[in-house]
């Protein structure tokens, strides 16, 4: 008896430990998308629509607008794209 009731108490343990594990590895990859997020419009936005594949739950970037200014005023001098 003493011996079946310390095995349920060791599978109990084992399960609570995996449970933490698997609670852990959530809670980690939503710090890591929180990090790795722009802004707070990127998180909801990448939380809200799954978050697995990178690229496509990304919203898309605005122009920046200097840089834009910058190409074109490159383009009028030089007549061609050139990097900054």
């Amino acid at each position: 008896m003493k011996q079946m009731i310390s095995s349920v108490v060791i599978i109990v343990l084992l399960l609570v430990i995996l449970l933490q594990a698997i609670i852990h590895s959530r809670e980690r990859k939503d710090l890591y998308t929180r990090l790795m997020a722009r802004d707070l419009h990127e998180y909801t936005y990448i939380t809200k629509n799954g978050g697995d594949d990178e690229n496509s739950n990304k919203p898309k970037r605005g122009t920046n607008l200097l840089q834009k200014r910058i190409k074109t005023s490159y383009r009028r001098l030089y007549g061609e794209d050139r990097e900054v």
